[in-house]
């Protein structure tokens, strides 16, 4: 019995490796890159790259396909402050900021109310 080629490429997708950059004994990056060297990463999988603040907390998390931001149903970035508290979050689509029901880029400030929100559609603001 074959399994159908979708499922074949997810499941290889969820045996690569990340590309793991180390300093002083702490994580400061990962990233996910496919046979091109592109960033990418199955994006109901996790995030294609993921950096980190020198304290441990993740300073950002980017959606990447095929060298692309992109993530359907959610943000493609989302950028944190030390603290945890997130900065902003930006949806993409084929590597165009793109959200057509809502805002596309939500900034927060430090304490977490909303200080800016944008309309973009195919990568222009609205």
């Amino acid at each position: 019995m074959s399994l159908p080629k979708q499922w074949k490429q997810a499941f290889v997708e969820l045996l690569k490796s990340p590309i793991i950059t180390v300093e002083n004994g702490l994580i400061l990056n990962l990233e996910y890159r496919n046979e091109k060297n592109k960033l990418h990463r199955n994006s109901e999988i996790s995030p294609a790259s993921i950096v980190y603040y020198k304290n441990g907390n993740i300073h950002y998390e980017q959606y990447w396909v095929n060298g692309k931001k992109h993530k359907l149903g959610g943000p493609a970035s989302i950028v944190y402050y030390k603290n945890g508290n997130i900065d902003y979050v930006s949806y993409f689509t084929n590597g165009e900021m793109y959200r057509l029901e809502n805002f596309a880029y939500i900034e927060y400030r430090e304490n977490g109310n909303i200080s800016c929100e944008e309309y973009w559609v195919n990568g222009e603001r609205k």
